[in-house]
Order: structure tokens, then C-alpha cells, then sequence
């Protein structure tokens, strides 16, 4: 075999394996990526029913407020 010869198959072998690594960087990237978007859902969801919760804990109290005023002005 000579020196052109491996140096050739040694392109060929280094090129394969950038592919691959590329490739698997690929797939890795693809992978966080949707791991994060899960997470991200995730919080979403929680943000949201505790956005409502809250919502409904002021709407609550704003309505006992509203009946506390009224017996509050009978009572006068």
C-alpha cells in the first residue's frame, strides 16, 4: 500500500467518522431540544393553574368583601 493510498483511506475513515459525530450531535441537539420544550410545557401548565387559582382566590374575595359591605350598610 502506498503513502497516497493511506492517505486516501485515512480521509475516507475521518470523514466517516465526522459524519457520524455529526450525525449523533444531530440527534443529541433534537433530544434537548425536546426535553426542554416538555419541561417548558410542563411549567406552562403549572403557571396556568396557578394563574386561575389565583384568579379565583381575588374573585372570592372580592365578593365576600361586596357582602360584607352590604350587611355592613343594613346594619347602620
Amino acid at each position: 500500500m502506498s503513502i497516497n493510498e493511506i492517505v486516501v483511506s485515512a480521509e475516507h475513515v475521518a470523514a466517516r467518522v465526522m459524519a457520524d459525530a455529526r450525525a449523533e450531535a444531530q440527534r443529541l441537539r433534537e433530544e434537548v431540544d425536546d426535553y426542554v420544550d416538555t419541561a417548558l410545557a410542563n411549567f406552562e401548565q403549572f403557571l396556568t393553574r396557578a394563574l386561575s387559582s389565583i384568579e379565583r382566590g381575588r374573585d372570592k374575595m372580592h365578593a365576600l368583601r361586596e357582602i360584607g359591605t352590604f350587611q355592613g350598610e343594613e346594619n347602620e
